[in-house]
């Protein structure tokens, strides 16, 4: 049974929420970036039951694979941060 969008879109803040460098609570962007991540959560359980209709093989999205989402999310925030900021140094 899917997860409510609201519940995925909740879970997102409360991850996302330390993060600075997404900009302040009320931004634009990280309005975006949290409205995203449930959205592409959903497309990706769309396709994966496209794909046991097709293959006849499962493609699981659970709780635990939206956690990882924002864990690799989180973790490509944080190595292009500071990429940039290396440059900037420069």
């Amino acid at each position: 049974q899917p997860w409510p969008m609201d519940a995925l879109y909740n879970v997102g803040t409360k991850f996302l929420g330390p993060i600075e460098q997404l900009g302040p609570q009320d931004s634009p962007v990280r309005a975006g970036i949290l409205e995203f991540l449930p959205f592409s959560f959903e497309s990706s359980a769309n396709v994966a039951l496209d794909f046991m209709s097709n293959e006849r093989r499962y493609a699981y999205t659970t709780p635990k694979s939206f956690l990882e989402l924002i864990k690799l999310y989180t973790t490509a925030v944080g190595k292009n941060v500071d990429a940039l900021e290396d440059q900037k140094d420069r």
